[in-house]
């Protein structure tokens, strides 16, 4: 049916993500690193885009950082 979804979530068990950087976290260039282009996550958020998906960041304000994603079930047909 319409609206359908299938969400999974990927999660660690460390520090969670800077909170001063979560408002632009999935923007290219974004990183914390000393290191990297920070594109990763951006590229990811154009790929789910593309799958007609969402990514999306959660994580408490202390630890443990999560990624969702949310990959639409309408235009799969069904699978025996």
């Amino acid at each position: 049916t319409q609206g359908e979804a299938l969400e999974v979530y990927i999660a660690d068990n460390g520090p969670g993500w800077p909170v001063a950087l979560l408002p632009s976290l999935l923007k290219p260039f974004t990183t914390s690193k000393a290191v990297g282009l920070g594109i990763g996550l951006s590229i990811s958020v154009s790929l789910m885009a593309q799958m007609k998906g969402d990514l999306r960041l959660a994580s408490t304000l202390t630890r443990n950082a999560c990624v969702v994603l949310q990959f639409s079930v309408t235009d799969v047909d069904d699978v025996e």
